[in-house]
């Protein structure tokens, strides 16, 4: 079982309450929160940290979700971190788009508490799996 504790998680939401509301929950699950309230600050806050998952809605005042997304899978120093994007958007097309660009998953709102937060586990645990699974590869190639 990988370790997924003190897992540090961004939420990217422009409405505030729900943004905080999130952060909340991610913290009660042993997690530490982090906020945006838009995708340019988001970026911002990317650079400048190291996060192991963004949960991002998509359409935000400034920079939008799928920019975000965009930009973070094309920074080589970022591109690992698992993303989620929550939307209240259901069309086919747009949850296509967010899995073309490179999102990890997808919540739509209103969620559940417990359906994010399954969603938060699965998607930090894959990312330990697959770190685990380089480390080892790598680790087998330099003996």
């Amino acid at each position: 079982m990988i370790n997924i504790m003190y897992k540090k998680i961004l939420i990217v939401e422009d409405e505030d309450e729900l943004r905080k509301n999130i952060a909340r929950l991610v913290k009660i699950l042993g997690f530490i929160p982090d906020e945006a309230p838009n995708g340019e600050e988001a970026y911002t806050k990317i650079v400048e940290n190291e996060y192991d998952l963004v949960i991002s809605d998509i359409k935000m005042p400034v920079m939008d979700g799928y920019n975000l997304l965009l930009k973070v899978r094309n920074n080589e120093m970022k591109k690992h971190i698992q993303f989620i994007f929550l939307t209240s958007t259901i069309e086919l097309n747009d949850i296509r788009k967010a899995m073309i660009l490179g999102a990890d998953d997808y919540v739509t709102k209103p969620f559940d508490n417990q359906e994010l937060a399954k969603t938060i586990r699965a998607r930090l645990e894959r990312a330990g799996e697959l770190s685990e699974f380089y480390r080892n590869k790598f680790q087998s190639v330099i003996k």
